[in-house]
């Protein structure tokens, strides 16, 4: 029997699933972050084979016959010395491969054609292939540089809005006490202090994004605003990122931003559907490991079949 690998090596988290020629999921790992541009490399070798181990006591230490692994950090496929410094040793393999996150992700697209993946989750990034296999990419440059659509800008955007309204430079919004209330602080003087120390969690400022999807969703206007206006700036991105594309590009969107909140999905796909009414959007089917699975039995020729994707159907937990 032929094993198939797939990883997701996510900024925090690492998912990795084992499967059959089939489809059929053997074993699932989860462990602590891989990216070896985010963590120290011996931390990624040893969360790696953390993983692999519990891995293999499920699948009884089967070889693999394809293993494809995607990692946040990267901007393109990673080349031979980087693919050695993380598996080499841990995770033998001949056909194995390290890519960008986003374009594992695509894998999981399975009409022929251009197509697109937008991620909005912590940070934001689009990525597009056209009908001859060329990839272009463009996002995740962190909080600084870009990320705009993502629930980092958005609970930013909304911060600053409420510390304007509360000085009374702009009208009242229900964002204030929802920022007090979720940073547990008593003034924006505080929140200052808080925000501004080097421990500040980019994760936690974005997962406050709830709490403006929440607002906007019981009317308040300024809530509304801040989450329009970002699904625009990040519709005008993938915009000019398909504007090469055929019209009727498959455009798949992944990430909590665009799963948990119907408003900022639906003004982002309003407004890229201004460029050509025939963009296919919609929600990738698959998680994130899923895409690597795919990948994984690509490399090695397999032919994603109706049975496959049916096994892939019953992990994820759709009924079949």
């Amino acid at each position: 029997m032929a094993v198939y690998l797939g990883i997701d090596g996510g900024k925090t988290r690492t998912t990795a699933i084992a499967a059959d020629e089939n489809g059929k999921i053997l074993a699932k790992a989860e462990g602590d972050c891989i990216d070896f541009n985010l963590v120290q490399l011996a931390k990624a070798r040893k969360n790696l084979k953390t993983i692999l181990e519990t891995l293999a006591e499920k699948t009884g230490n089967r070889p693999y016959e394809a293993v494809a692994i995607g990692l946040t950090s990267l901007a393109g496929l990673a080349g031979k010395r980087d693919t050695a410094a993380l598996c080499g040793g841990i995770l033998a393999c001949d056909r194995l491969i390290i890519d960008r996150d986003i374009f594992v992700a695509m894998q999981c697209i399975h009409q022929a054609g251009a197509r697109a993946v937008v991620i909005s989750g912590i940070g934001s990034c689009v990525a597009t292939q056209d009908e001859n296999g060329e990839r272009a990419c463009y996002g995740n440059w962190g909080a600084l540089l870009g990320d705009e659509g993502s629930g980092y800008h958005i609970s930013l955007d909304a911060v600053r809005y409420a510390l304007r309204a509360a000085q009374g430079l702009e009208p009242p919004t229900t964002l204030v006490p929802e920022v007090y209330d979720y940073f547990e602080v008593a003034d924006f003087n505080e929140l200052r202090s808080l925000l501004e120390t080097p421990a500040s969690d980019p994760k936690r400022i974005s997962d406050f994004a709830g709490r403006v999807f929440h607002c906007a969703n019981h009317g308040d206007e300024a809530a509304i605003g801040i989450a329009c206006a970002q699904a625009t700036q990040l519709a005008d991105t993938v915009k000019t990122m398909l504007c090469s594309l055929p019209s009727d590009t498959f455009v798949g969107l992944w990430g909590g931003i665009f799963r948990y909140n119907r408003l900022f999905r639906s003004e982002f796909c309003a407004r890229l559907l201004e460029q050509s009414e025939d963009y296919q959007i919609q929600m990738l089917d698959y998680p994130p490991e899923c895409g690597a699975l795919f990948a994984a039995y690509r490399l090695s020729s397999v032919t994603i079949t109706d049975e496959i994707i049916k096994n892939t159907d019953v992990y994820r937990g759709v009924r079949v």
